[in-house]
C-alpha cells in the first residue's frame, strides 16, 4: 500500500461505490495504491486528533505524535473487528477445491501476525464529537489538535513507509477488498506456478499447486491483510468519519518501537513526526470543562511558550454536564 494519484470496477449503482463517492471534502484528490486494488480519495481541508492534556503537551513538546499498534488500540474490538472479518473468508474458503490451500496458507500467516506490526495514529473528520470526547479524553482535560491534513499527507510521503488512508464502515465495501486482495493474490501463487513448470517441465507436472509457491503470496497477503483490518470499522462507528496514519513494520524495524504504560499492559508505538509544528497544527479546541476560561488561558500561554502563537484556541460546544 502506498500513495500515488482511480477506483476499482465496483458496480457504480452499488452501495459501497456510493460510499466511497461520498468521501470527498476538498479539491486535494490523491490514491492509495494497495496493490490489489487503487482506491481513489479526496482530502479534508482539516483532520482532528482527541486527545489528553498531557497527550496535547507531548505532541507540542515532542513534534511527534504517538503511532499505536493496531493490536493496543483504546478499543481493542476496532482491530478485532477487521481481523474477523478476514478469518472468516479464509475460513470458508478452505473447503474450496481450487482456492482452498491457498486459502490456509494465507490463514497459516495471519495467525502468526499479531496487532504489533501495524502503527495507527487516529484522526476525525468531525472537530467536535461527543462519542469522541467521550473515547478518547479524560472527563475535564480533554483537546482536539486540529492538523492541516495537506501537510500530513506531505509528511507521510516525505517521510516514507507512512501511508494516510479513510477507514472504511461499509460491509460490501470492505468484503470486496477483501475478496479482491485474495484473488489477486491466488492469481499470482499460479502465475509463480505456471513459470516454474514452463521452466522445468520435467520436473513438475501441469495442474500442481505446490505449497511451496503458495508461502510468498499468501505472506503478502496476510501482510496486505493486517492493513485492512487497521482501516475497517464497525458501520455503528461511521459518525466519527475516522482516518489512519498507518506503517507496517518488520523485524528488522524493531528498534525504533517503543514503549509506553497501559491499563493493562505495555503498549508499543512509534512515533511520527509533526513537525514544522507551525505548518501542521492550525487550531486547539478544549474540550467540555467545567473551567472553560482557565483552560483557554492557559493553553494560550503554553502554545506562545511553545512557538506556537498563531494557533487559535477555541472552546468545545458541548456542555461538560454531557461528559
Amino acid at each position: 500500500m502506498h500513495l500515488i494519484q482511480s477506483v476499482g470496477a465496483w458496480q457504480e449503482n452499488s452501495p459501497g461505490a456510493q460510499l466511497l463517492n461520498e468521501i470527498t471534502m476538498c479539491d486535494i484528490t490523491y490514491e492509495i495504491d494497495f496493490e490489489f486494488h487503487t482506491l481513489k480519495v479526496e482530502l479534508p481541508y482539516r483532520l482532528y486528533h482527541y486527545t489528553s492534556d498531557s497527550g496535547l503537551m507531548g505532541i507540542v513538546s515532542t513534534k511527534t505524535i504517538w503511532s499505536t499498534a493496531s493490536g493496543y488500540l483504546n478499543d481493542p474490538q476496532e482491530y478485532k473487528y477487521g481481523r474477523s472479518l478476514i478469518d472468516s473468508f479464509l475460513a470458508q474458503t478452505i473447503d474450496d477445491t481450487y482456492k482452498g490451500g491457498f486459502a490456509a496458507s494465507c490463514l497459516h500467516h495471519l495467525r502468526v501476525f499479531s496487532g504489533l506490526y501495524v502503527f495507527v495514529t487516529a484522526l476525525s473528520e468531525e472537530c467536535d464529537l461527543l462519542s469522541q470526547w467521550r473515547g478518547y479524553t479524560r472527563v475535564g482535560k480533554g483537546f482536539c489538535i486540529c492538523f492541516d491534513a495537506a501537510n500530513i499527507l506531505k509528511r507521510c510521503k516525505e517521510e516514507g513507509g507512512w501511508e494516510m488512508a479513510p477507514c472504511i464502515y461499509d460491509e460490501e465495501m470492505q468484503m470486496k477488498m477483501i475478496e479482491r486482495a485474495f484473488t489477486f493474490y491466488l492469481q499470482r501463487a499460479k502465475k509463480d506456478e505456471s513459470e516454474k513448470i514452463q521452466r522445468k517441465p520435467s520436473k513438475v507436472s501441469e495442474g500442481t499447486f505446490t505449497i511451496k509457491r503458495m508461502v510468498a503470496p499468501s505472506l503478502k497477503f496476510a501482510y496486505m491483510a493486517v492493513i485492512l483490518a487497521s482501516i475497517f470499522k464497525h458501520p455503528e462507528f461511521a459518525e466519527e468519519k475516522e482516518w489512519r496514519i498507518v506503517r507496517r513494520l518488520g523485524v528488522v524495524d524493531a528498534p525504533i518501537i517503543k514503549h509506553r504504560s497501559g491499563a493493562h499492559s505495555l503498549i508499543p508505538y512509534i512515533e511520527f513526526p509533526v513537525e514544522p509544528p507551525e505548518q501542521m497544527i492550525r487550531e486547539v479546541i478544549v474540550g467540555p470543562t467545567s473551567e472553560v476560561e482557565l483552560s483557554k488561558d492557559a493553553t494560550q500561554l503554553f502554545l506562545r511558550r511553545s512557538s506556537l502563537p498563531e494557533v487559535s484556541i477555541v472552546s468545545s460546544s458541548i456542555p461538560f454536564r454531557e461528559m
